[in-house]
């Protein structure tokens, strides 16, 4: 092969690396979007349907259940299917199941779409992320992956704008159709985005050459989730389940809770909330890009170890401030910490696994990190109802700690790891 083909090859493949990561990107953003547009109308459904902070909490652990379960699910299969299929049929469960979820007229049903509209933003994340791994260079993963990342706040940013425009024009205007409207234009852009991924993704070549490989030698691997507990992977696989409990956990139980704290015990309107918001989800995006360019440069665990301590003594902060003057400022900087982990910590969990269980390993982390997820909106609506919501937030400074260490301990140095096709 001559330079100049050799030139034309690597421009090909860096050009179809940006078409993976584009399409990824958005399937997390709108991913974003169908997830966080119900913590954004909470407070109207709370208001519209009298529920209590538990059934509240209870929805969104209901949604967090499926989610659970498709990161598990899908991922498994991505494994043996493979990477495109799996993307763009959890990207279309979670658009359908969250338009459908305009429709619900009480509890039960409502929480029964979040849950399935979970099963697919629970199983994208993890497929799209072993897809733009197994495609970005080593000595830049950490940031690319990182940006990837990025685009759930976008998406979380998107939900605001829905719900502050859209929703509240409609709510004036026809009431409850307020919120369940942002729901059906939540479903719109994933939907398209379905069509992109059929038409322009391509299967990942790692994935192909790996299976080649299994079959040609003719190994005999066990059943996937099997593998990842056997004696050679069981330390990283335990690292990458407590990294992401305790991160999930903490996440989860601040967000979901965030704009019903603002405002029903930080006193802001529904415009002031939103713009809060806002702020507080730039410094999320913010924190996740940050995170992957400190991750090229300094490597996972003393990054992750930063961001940890970030969660402990801001979440902690969040919840006891009662001025809203300086809420604003500790806000963003909560997201920076409590949703800016995932971008560093994600590139790091695909890092932990070999290509032919990296799928399942990432889905399985992040599953099992809902657990964690699962439990903690319900947790804070339990201690909310005695103590308030911002006394709920205190919980996560302990969960952080106790990640940290385990990472310190635990956890490998993967800054720079080279994937092979096993």
């Amino acid at each position: 092969m001559s330079i100049l083909d050799a030139s034309a090859t690597i421009n090909k493949k860096s050009n179809y690396m940006w078409v993976v990561f584009s399409l990824t990107m958005l399937g997390w953003l709108f991913d974003g979007l169908d997830q966080m547009i119900f913590a954004m109308v909470a407070p109207w459904i709370m208001k519209d349907w009298h529920l209590t902070t538990l059934q509240l909490g209870a929805i969104g652990s209901l949604f967090l259940v499926g989610h659970a379960s498709g990161s598990i699910i899908a991922s498994v299969i991505a494994d043996y299917a493979g990477r495109k299929p799996l993307l763009w049929i959890t990207t279309l469960i979670y658009s359908v199941f969250t338009g459908l979820a305009a429709f619900a007229n009480n509890v039960f049903s409502l929480g029964f779409m979040r849950a399935l509209a979970g099963l697919g933003t629970g199983g994208q994340w993890p497929v799209g992320l072993a897809m733009l791994s197994e495609h970005v260079p080593a000595e830049k993963r950490g940031r690319i992956v990182g940006f990837m990342n990025s685009g759930y706040p976008l998406g979380f940013l998107l939900s605001i704008a829905v719900t502050g425009t859209i929703g509240l024009h409609y709510r004036e205007a026809a009431g409850e159709w307020g919120w369940k409207i942002c729901f059906l234009v939540g479903a719109i852009p994933g939907i398209i985005t379905v069509f992109f991924m059929m038409k322009f993704l391509k299967e990942s070549e790692m994935w192909r050459k790996s299976r080649k490989v299994q079959n040609e030698i003719g190994t005999k691997k066990s059943f996937t989730l099997i593998e990842l507990f056997k004696p050679h992977m069981i330390r990283n696989t335990f690292t990458a389940l407590m990294i992401q409990i305790g991160a999930l956990m903490c996440y989860w139980g601040v967000a979901i809770w965030s704009p019903t704290y603002l405002a029903t015990q930080r006193g802001l309107t529904v415009a002031k909330m939103t713009g809060f918001m806002a702020l507080w989800v730039f410094g999320s995006w913010v924190g996740q890009v940050v995170g992957g360019f400190l991750n090229d440069k300094f490597g996972r665990k003393p990054v992750m170890t930063f961001y940890f301590i970030g969660i402990a003594v801001f979440s902690t902060l969040y919840g006891y401030i009662t001025s809203p003057t300086v809420l604003l400022w500790v806000g963003p900087l909560t997201g920076f910490f409590v949703l800016g982990i995932f971008g560093p910590a994600m590139a790091y969990t695909t890092e932990l696994f070999p290509t032919s269980a990296r799928a399942t390993g990432v889905g399985l982390a992040t599953g099992l990190g809902r657990t964690g997820a699962v439990i903690a909106p319900t947790l804070v609506g339990i201690i909310a109802a005695r103590f308030g919501i911002g006394a709920g937030f205190y919980l996560f400074s302990g969960v952080a700690v106790m990640a940290f260490i385990i990472l310190l301990i635990l956890g490998p140095e993967t800054k720079g790891m080279h994937f092979s096709e096993e």
